[in-house]
């Protein structure tokens, strides 16, 4: 499989103006705390924001008034401990953000695509498997020597559509219209199931 180097997290963003929001929920993680909240001038979208010993930082929107389905975990992925802040800032508009506390300022990784974790390569390592749309589109996000590098295996494998199996680690592809097959990684190569 052909991964080629993608977006790279940024760092999070100081402000100081969370004290004067309307804030809706709060969770502390890791040492840190995630504050939900709507802003004084725009009470219709929800916003993230991470506080940490060191100030407040925004992650940005997560859900919108009537959409509120939003959710906030520690994770382990691409080989480090993660907060995770999933989304929707539209009818099929996800968010996932992951924010990396190993780094000052912490850092963001910002995917605009319903996310899961899984170690889909049986490294040992649980990379990020995004999909996106509803012909689903999927690509795999994992790390290599410090470098965040993506394979989009709608364009590896030529397919319509490609989803992700939890239960068998196995991805379900549309290669020839109208039929399924099922495809593994193994050794960095897709391999047909029979």
């Amino acid at each position: 499989m052909k991964y080629t180097p993608t977006t790279i997290a940024e760092p999070l963003t100081k402000i100081d103006d969370i004290e004067k929001s309307m804030q809706l929920t709060s969770q502390e993680l890791d040492g840190s705390t995630i504050v939900v909240y709507k802003k004084i001038d725009d009470k219709k979208l929800i916003y993230a924001a991470l506080r940490t010993k060191e100030g407040n930082y925004e992650i940005g929107q997560i859900g919108y008034e009537g959409a509120s389905d939003y959710s906030i975990n520690t994770i382990e992925v691409l080989g480090q401990s993660y907060i995770k802040v999933t989304g929707s800032i539209g009818a099929n508009f996800p968010i996932s953000d992951y924010v990396s506390l190993t780094t000052s300022p912490p850092t963001l990784l910002h995917l605009e695509l319903n996310t899961i974790e899984a170690d889909v390569d049986q490294d040992g390592i649980k990379e990020i498997v995004a999909t996106i749309g509803t012909a689903a589109e999927t690509t795999i996000y994992k790390m290599d020597n410090n470098l965040l590098l993506s394979a989009n295996l709608n364009e590896i494998m030529n397919a319509n559509v490609v989803t992700y199996d939890t239960k068998s680690n196995n991805f379900q592809a549309e290669v020839t219209k109208g039929q399924l097959s099922n495809w593994k990684i193994e050794n960095n190569q897709l391999h047909l199931v029979p």
